[in-house]
């Protein structure tokens, strides 16, 4: 009877799930310290340095690179080892791309639109040398690839900490990594620094090492602090930040964050623009081009614009601003995934870079020594020539009576019976003695630099030199430390430009540029007419009263041109009661006087009757009266100066009027119920006035005029009825106190 190996599922499950996470995690995408590649990554890199397809070579198509990766060392998807090397390839991706390709790579304004593998062509890159140039079967560690057919490195020798210098990131089962790309330049200056000084601390390597470097350029806003944070603990958030300037009306945005595209910022853009949240931008165009990879032109409506003002939403709104999450985790050289800071990296790094030197250094010494040892052995044919050409000739066991007669080892014997007869002539003997020389020199250098640590480490800094003379280039990302965005008010975008809005008796209106406009010119539809007019500005709301007291609040940046007729304001309100012929445009900030015509009333603000709502907002309670006036206080007024309907004159201070959001407020003027009810008394008009200036009180075309020094007659305590009017002017028809 056959038998069956049982296990419980659930430990089964577990080892499983276990051996899956390992290979994810060690095997597909975590990379290496050692050369910052994951594997399919390293496996593209060798396949092709094993096609020839050197930085001087002839390219090839991608499919045969593709094709090689897949059948010798990486059986998994042509697509997914296919994009892994169109990564490589794109200069806006990697800081030092890998590969270089010809035909359609993709684009930053559409990384995914790369040709199919059969239409491009690739070689290395001049910097994949970093990589590959120690490479050989004594400096890295060799495994056998997935069917054991052939053999392929664990890790490439790199000469430069490519794990920092392009960066990584990756998800694995419980991990993953986020690891920013940085400037070659200043990674080997750090490397030199730890070489010099081991102790050192990261206060001073942060001062070489300062940040990371993009591909694409932009900023850094991060703070000094934040990154010192995030070089000492590998993680935190790197804050990057588009680059724009202004052109007159055009405002160019020419680099982008990294991993950013052009289509998708434009788009988002666009969006904000259809939403009305970006008034002040007219339209949004793509300049880009070969020269110009990012041109994203946004026109203004006018150049008075602040450029800084449309960009602090932008920040806000799009990815013009994003944030990099940085989470620095490797594969340690001990094959343990690992979470470090800066320091703890590079420093195993260094030790990683100190032992491929060693075995370098080690098979140059040995392959010294083996050709010395062969030499010592060719010379022996010179002394003894023709006592050698008699043994090879007539002696039936050549190999072994050379070894025996002059002391010779069996590579010794195997070099000489291997020497041609052409090789025998004097000059050949004085090659190989200056060959002799030359190796001794080199091999006795080599054994000072593996017995010596200092010399090994002046070695070490003199390749990095070369390798930054060679590879080095400027910093891309400037590190400029500013302020986050925030979700701001749109109103900061909208252009500050004055305008007269104007409200016709049946509720249509417009706003009109410019303060220069007479309201009595403009032309309405048939039937209608103006009802009221205020100057005011496009970035001030526009606040209309019902006559249940609700305040209504239009976005005057929206309203339609003072060209057209306008449109009906129930298009973008929805009042509960008729509207009031009131009208309001302010500073947020300005205070305004709202009364009852029963004489009740209170101080408010812009800020505190706008609302976003189209129903509107509770403003003044009215109960069974309604809205006498409404009217801005300017910072010059210290008194209001209330007119009723029997004539009676009271002036009272403002600040005796309370200050309140919304409600019915105090009494002001003293309005018997009675007469409000039989009409016959009402709070009439209201107007803020200053002590300093004489009061006129109109009366029909009669007007009766209240010097300053007579003001005191009719000033009193909030709430009294005030002083009648002389005779003849106590049918006030309006007030008013003309500026000097």
């Amino acid at each position: 009877m056959q038998q069956f190996e049982q296990t419980p599922i659930e430990s089964y499950t577990e080892q499983a799930y276990h051996n899956y996470a390992m290979y994810v995690i060690l095997d597909r995408a975590i990379p290496r310290l050692e050369d910052g590649l994951k594997p399919v990554q390293r496996r593209i890199v060798y396949a092709m340095s094993q096609l020839g397809l050197q930085a001087t070579s002839k390219p090839k198509k991608s499919a045969r690179t593709v094709g090689d990766v897949l059948g010798k060392f990486h059986p998994h998807g042509d697509s997914a080892c296919y994009e892994a090397m169109v990564l490589m390839a794109q200069s806006f991706s990697y800081r030092y791309p890998l590969v270089q390709g010809q035909g359609n790579w993709g684009a930053i304004d559409d990384p995914k639109s790369f040709a199919a593998m059969r239409y491009t062509e690739a070689n290395l890159s001049p910097y994949a040398q970093v990589l590959l140039k120690h490479l050989n079967a004594q400096t890295t560690q060799w495994g056998p690839n997935f069917d054991g057919t052939l053999k392929e490195p664990i890790v490439l020798p790199t000469a430069l900490p490519n794990i920092l210098l392009n960066g990584a990131s990756g998800i694995a089962v419980g991990l993953a990594t986020d690891i920013p790309p940085h400037n070659l330049a200043e990674v080997g200056q750090a490397c030199i620094a730890l070489i010099k000084k081991p102790r050192l601390d990261e206060e001073a390597l942060q001062a070489i090492l300062p940040g990371p470097d993009y591909p694409t350029g932009a900023e850094v806003i991060n703070t000094k602090s934040e990154l010192l944070a995030i070089l000492k603990t590998g993680q935190g958030q790197i804050k990057q930040r588009a680059v724009y300037r202004q052109d007159g009306e055009d405002l160019i945005i020419h680099e982008l964050p990294h991993q950013v595209s052009s289509s998708k910022i434009i788009q988002q853009i666009a969006d904000l623009m259809i939403a009305k949240k970006l008034p002040a931008v007219k339209s949004i165009r793509d300049d880009s081009d070969e020269e110009s990879p990012v041109s994203i032109v946004l026109t203004l409506r006018s150049n008075r614009v602040r450029a800084d003002e449309v960009m602090a939403v932008l920040f806000a709104e799009t990815d013009l601003e994003k944030n990099h999450k940085v989470n620095i985790t490797y594969i340690s050289p001990d094959r343990k995934p690992t979470q470090s800071g800066y320091l703890s990296l590079l420093k195993q790094w260094l030790s990683f870079y100190e032992n491929s030197l060693l075995k370098r250094l080690r098979h140059q010494l040995n392959q010294a020594q083996d050709r010395l040892h062969i030499i010592d052995g060719l010379l022996v044919v010179f002394d003894h020539l023709d006592e050698v050409i008699k043994i090879i000739r007539y002696d039936e066991t050549p190999k072994a009576t050379l070894i025996t007669r002059f002391s010779l080892s069996e590579v010794q014997a195997t070099a000489i019976l291997e020497t041609k007869l052409k090789h025998l002539a004097n000059l050949e003997v004085l090659s190989l003695k200056d060959e002799h020389e030359t190796l001794s020199q080199e091999a006795q250098s080599l054994s000072e630099l593996l017995s010596d640590e200092i010399l090994r480490k002046k070695r070490m800094i003199s390749d990095l030199r070369a390798e930054m003379k060679q590879f080095g280039d400027n910093r891309r990302t400037a590190l400029v430390e500013r302020a986050p965005a925030q979700k701001i008010s749109q109103t900061i975008a909208i252009p500050k430009e004055p305008v007269t809005v104007l409200l016709s008796k049946k509720h249509w209106v417009r706003a009109a540029k410019g303060h220069d406009v007479d309201p009595q010119q403009a032309t309405f539809k048939t039937g209608d007419a103006l009802a009221s007019s205020i100057k005011g500005y496009s970035h001030w709301p526009t606040i209309l009263f019902d006559e249940k007291g609700m305040a209504y609040t239009l976005p005057t940046h929206e309203l339609p041109s003072g060209r057209s007729q306008g449109d009906p304001v129930t298009t973008m309100i929805s009042p509960s009661s008729p509207l009031t012929n009131h009208l309001l445009n302010a500073h947020p900030e300005q205070k305004i006087l709202l009364a009852s015509a029963l004489g009740y009333g209170f101080v408010s603000d812009i800020q505190s009757l706008s609302s976003r709502n189209k129903s509107g907002k509770k403003a003044l309670s009215l109960s069974d009266t309604k809205i006498a006036d409404i009217l801005p206080i300017s910072s010059s007024c210290t008194h209001v100066a209330l007119a009723t309907q029997q004539g009676r004159l009271i002036i009272i201070p403002i600040a005796d009027i309370p200050s309140l959001s919304k409600g019915k407020g105090n009494k002001l003027v003293q309005i018997h119920k009675k007469d409000h009810a039989d009409n016959t008394d009402l709070l009439a008009f209201m107007l803020p006035i200053s002590t300093e200036s004489p009061l006129v009180i109109s009366s029909g075309k009669r007007f009766f005029k209240v010097a300053p020094k007579d003001l005191p007659t009719y000033t009193a305590n909030r709430g009294q009825r005030g002083v009648l009017l002389p005779r003849g002017y106590r049918r006030v028809t309006a007030i008013s106190q003309p500026q000097d």
